[in-house]
């Protein structure tokens, strides 16, 4: 994402979208009305999101990218509906990549 203003990845947990805005476009990390969203692949499922220590199992939270190339802290949880394989990804503004660990 290169943008000179924050964007804002929303991931709709109970209709397993997401959708990329810029945050010039939302007040409060609230998704403006009309936005279009993207579908996840049918056997990736997000099964919760955590964003700087709030937990999300349903709604629609959203994570803020920055130009500088940082992000907010956040985790989210991902279960493969097929396999039942589950991982969690971390999003850390202090490390430069994405860390993504496979549940037990």
């Amino acid at each position: 994402m290169s943008s000179s203003t924050p964007q804002i990845v929303f991931f709709d947990i109970d209709q397993q979208n997401w959708a990329i805005v810029d945050s010039s476009q939302s007040f409060l990390k609230i998704i403006p009305e009309g936005t279009s969203f993207n579908k996840l692949p049918e056997n990736l499922k997000i099964t919760s999101i955590t964003v700087d220590g709030y937990k999300f199992e349903s709604g629609i939270p959203g994570i803020m990218f920055f130009p500088d190339g940082t992000e907010e802290y956040a985790e989210i949880y991902i279960e493969d509906t097929q396999t039942g394989d589950k991982w969690t990804i971390i999003l850390n503004p202090y490390i430069p990549s994405l860390q993504i660990t496979k549940s037990i």
